[in-house]
């Protein structure tokens, strides 16, 4: 059978990256509902593609047992592979369409020239804004991104992907 962690990561970074582009192809402004509608939708498929793969995975390879630290490593593992797979995806994007850095670059600039700077510290955002464009910046802070929030979600998933039994805190009977 096949490895549930690897499924349900790279599957959610394909679909995540899936909805990144038509965000991208439909030109959409990051502040219109649509557009903050995707996001939460990514983030919404990051979190039950975390669940249900570490679910799986308990269920195929650990005898349908888990701790929580057992079940936030796979969690967190299903995290890894979306987040690579999203990384890949925006790199690849990136070398193929070097018009989406310039059009950062000129976000960017347009952004910078608006705000009440001086001409030492427009240019040196200006220098900031194009070595963040780089493709390979933005693979890094697209997998740093996707790969905290992951880890964060990892934490919620873990609490319902475990199931062993609580033992409750006894001071009587407790033997220091």
């Amino acid at each position: 059978m096949k490895n549930p962690i690897l499924l349900y990561g790279i599957g959610s970074g394909f679909l995540i990256a899936v909805f990144s582009t038509l965000s991208y192809f439909l030109k959409l402004d990051e502040k219109s509902a649509f557009a903050i509608l995707l996001n939460i939708s990514s983030y919404a498929l990051l979190f039950m593609a975390i669940f249900v793969g570490a679910l799986q995975y308990r269920k195929q390879e650990n005898n349908n047992k888990a701790t929580y630290g057992e079940a936030y490593g796979w969690c967190a593992q299903v995290v890894l592979f979306a987040a690579m797979t999203i990384g890949l995806f925006t790199l690849v994007y990136f070398i193929l369409d070097p018009s989406a850095k310039e059009l950062i670059v000129a976000a960017s600039n347009a952004q910078i020239e608006s705000n009440e700077m001086s001409e030492e510290q427009a240019e040196m955002a200006m220098k900031v804004s194009e070595w963040i464009s780089n493709p390979f910046a933005i693979t890094l802070s697209a997998f740093c991104a996707y790969g905290v929030v992951g880890l964060m979600l990892s934490l919620v998933a873990a609490v319902f992907v475990r199931n062993e039994k609580h033992k409750s805190f006894d001071p009587i009977n407790t033997h220091l």
